[in-house]
């Protein structure tokens, strides 16, 4: 018989409840981006080997791949935005405070980055999804949707301390960029869940 307790899962939640700095919302979007990521890729594949799934088979087979892959970049992203974070916390040199927290950008701007494909994958693989499996790939483009605006928030949060910069305003508009897919592809798949 399996374990369904998921010891880790309720240790990191335990964290995220403590009252230190990290993990915090950046950790919260990696994880809720990785649960819809590893969605997508179960639902794929289970479609994949569906009866139905004909022609479309292997391309079902190649976003379940992808999917997976992405899921576990998120999770390795919690860890990476909580030190990232950290180490602009612990900086003492007040003229090395605006390049570490820069640096706690990263891991949230590529959070929200790999959400934003994980939705895209879930809308395209909608269209080729038995019904029975619509509820559960839909709810994997909508926890990646979730999690990119999660994480868009977090990076917005960071930016409004730096000064005005090129760089600040490249990143402000590739997050605006990642989210506005998201949102596109939570109405997307909201759409097709209720037909």
């Amino acid at each position: 018989m399996s374990n369904y307790d998921y010891p880790e899962l309720k240790t990191f939640l335990d964290d995220l409840a403590g009252d230190g700095a990290v993990p915090a919302g950046g950790a919260a979007a990696a994880v809720t981006g990785a649960m819809g990521a590893a969605l997508v890729a179960k639902i794929t594949t289970l479609a994949s080997r569906h009866d139905d799934a004909g022609p479309n088979s292997a391309r079902l087979e190649e976003i379940a791949a992808r999917a997976a892959e992405l899921s576990n970049g998120l999770h390795a992203q919690a860890g990476a935005d909580a030190t990232a974070y950290e180490a602009f916390m612990d900086e003492l040199d007040p003229m090395q405070k605006p390049e570490r927290l820069m640096d706690a950008c990263e891991p949230p701007r590529r959070i929200a980055q790999d959400c934003a494909e994980a939705a895209e994958l879930a809308v395209e693989a909608l269209a080729h999804c038995p019904g029975h499996l619509v509820s559960d790939l839909g709810g994997g483009a909508l926890l990646a949707g979730s999690a990119c605006a999660m994480a868009g928030d977090a990076v917005g949060a960071n930016i409004k301390e730096l000064p005005d910069a090129p760089a600040v305003q490249k990143l402000t508009q590739e997050m605006q960029s990642y989210l506005q897919r998201a949102i596109q592809c939570a109405a997307e798949a909201k759409q097709q869940m209720a037909q």
